[in-house]
């Protein structure tokens, strides 16, 4: 047929479900700049969902759904992705007929109805994975890729911005430690991880001492609290 496009589907290789609708005139090509653009961490629905196949080594099944006349391919994109859209696993960013660039990936999560629906569609049973868990080999897999990533602002200078900077340093999360001995007050620490810091304490057990987990009363013949503020 001369003058079409494909309009076609991405599906997950191990649920099957239908996650993405697109058109395109050359499949092998879209498929790999799909691959492609996730790799280079775009940050939209579709590349997360990619990345993540990518991780443990499987790529999307292609399936053409159509192949329309140029003057319909929008109304027949339309009409899958709210054929598929109706099943929850769809993760277009539009109804189709024109594309997600950044500034409209952004006014849509500016809106807090799409967000709910974005998430209600990968909650509980409608998420692909529920009641699953990753076999051992995904698992080392997993934990390989993370070993070996480097991170993106590693080496990078002026990326955040001085109020960033200073409201991160107000430390406004962090609670004051008060150490007893003997049910003695004897000092206090503006966070858990400033005593450890200082004393080479295992921030695991510390934070098992505070929450007062079984087993856990004391660290080194100590007993610690959340306090109102440090000791000054």
């Amino acid at each position: 047929m001369a003058d079409t496009v494909f309009i076609y589907a991405l599906k997950c290789p191990m649920t099957m479900h239908v996650r993405y609708v697109g058109k395109t005139k050359n499949l092998k090509k879209r498929l790999y700049s799909h691959i492609y653009e996730a790799k280079k961490g775009k940050q939209t629905h579709r590349h997360h969902w990619l990345s993540a196949l990518a991780v443990i080594g499987q790529e999307p099944i292609m399936e053409v759904l159509e192949e329309a006349p140029l003057d319909q391919w929008q109304e027949r994109e339309r009409h899958y992705i709210r054929l598929y859209r109706s099943t929850g696993w769809l993760v277009n960013g539009t109804e189709g007929g024109d594309g997600l660039t950044p500034e409209k990936a952004r006014e849509f999560w500016q809106n807090p109805e799409y967000r709910r629906k974005q998430v209600e569609a990968a909650t509980g049973e409608r998420n692909g994975f529920y009641g699953k868990t990753h076999s051992a080999e995904t698992r080392k897999v997993l934990a390989e890729k993370c070993r070996h990533e480097v991170p993106w602002n590693k080496g990078k200078s002026g990326i955040y911005s001085k109020e960033l900077i200073l409201n991160n340093r107000l430390q406004k999360h962090r609670k004051p430690i008060a150490r007893y001995k003997e049910g003695q007050f004897v000092d206090s620490w503006e966070s858990a991880r400033a005593l450890c810091r200082e004393l080479g304490w295992d921030r695991r057990h510390v934070q098992r001492v505070l929450q007062g987990t079984k087993h856990f009363n004391t660290i080194k013949g100590y007993t610690l609290a959340y306090t109102q503020s440090p000791a000054t």
